[in-house]
């Protein structure tokens, strides 16, 4: 996904602009935080599609050193344009809640073609009250329908785009 400039649409699937949505969190200048587990998950697709590694590194597990930890993660998504992000579930993680879990699939683009990346993230509040990514258990693939608006984002039925 290219770099949208603050006033295009967030790549985490919000309404809202990137500059009103996710900048505001990766902005190390900043104390602004996600309310939720799930806005910390759209957050963090959203770093992803914007390369913000030290964000990531950030709201993770921090078991690693963060140059270690964010080459990493670079090298992992270096060969994906990431598409667009699904929430398909999520327990807890609301503004009361000390953990949470959410359920998504992110779809991106590489040598292959379209994939998707689909896990269950949990996460938790770390001692200043944050909510912070704790682990992801990857998924089986999501079937898509033909008929369902494709992930790539280009308005055009799957059938008519990235299935062929």
């Amino acid at each position: 996904m290219p770099n949208p400039s603050p006033s295009q649409a967030c790549p985490c699937g919000t309404d809202k602009t990137y500059a009103q949505c996710c900048q505001l969190y990766h902005a190390s200048s900043t104390d602004a935080t996600p309310d939720s587990a799930e806005q910390l998950m759209r957050s963090r697709f959203c770093a992803f599609a914007k390369a913000q590694w030290h964000y990531l590194y950030r709201t993770g597990p921090t078991d690693e050193p963060a140059e270690t930890t964010q080459h990493a993660l670079a090298d992992w998504s270096s060969d994906k344009t990431w598409l667009s992000l699904r929430i398909l579930n999520r327990q807890a993680g609301g503004p009361e809640d000390k953990e949470g879990m959410v359920e998504f699939v992110a779809f991106y683009r590489d040598h292959k073609g379209l994939q998707q990346h689909h896990e269950r993230s949990d996460f938790t509040r770390n001692q200043k009250g944050q909510w912070q990514f704790v682990d992801g258990v990857d998924l089986p693939a999501i079937p898509l329908g033909r008929n369902e608006p494709c992930p790539c984002g280009s308005a055009k039925k799957y059938k008519r785009c990235c299935s062929v």
